[in-house]
């Protein structure tokens, strides 16, 4: 199971301010993996063995609208692919920002050779673990 909300979820879900203690309450539930995201700075995700921050890929935004659907769209994708955590989440990372080039939900979503060469040229977007 994967539970990621966004920033403001904890707070209104669970009077929690903090992103890593959400993602604790959110384990607490017995997920596999949960996070937050962090809009243009990324997000944080456990699935297990701590929590890591992954960042967001640099790109021109026009429209943040469905970014986040996007995101955990690409997190099921990779799940069910089999990818490994790390893959699943840089892939979703990086399907949610390029998703913000463009106008319009719907229009935005990004390719699967789009996101492929993003990530042959960004490699993984881990930077920290266990935070």
């Amino acid at each position: 199971d994967i539970a990621v909300g966004s920033e403001d979820f904890g707070a209104r879900e669970f009077g929690i301010h903090d992103p890593v203690e959400t993602i604790a309450e959110l384990r607490r539930y017995g997920v596999s993996m949960a996070g937050v995201t962090l809009g243009h700075r990324g997000s944080l995700v456990d699935w297990g063995d701590g929590v890591r921050r992954f960042r967001a890929v640099d790109v021109p935004v026009v429209d943040t609208t469905g970014a986040g659907d996007i995101y955990h769209a690409a997190l099921a994708y990779g799940a069910l692919r089999d990818m490994s955590p790390s893959d699943t989440v840089t892939f979703a990372s990086i399907a949610a920002s390029l998703s913000c080039r463009s106008l319009g939900a719907r229009a935005a979503i990004p390719t699967l050779n789009e996101i492929a060469e993003i990530r042959r040229r960004e490699g993984s977007l881990e930077t920290d673990h266990a935070l």
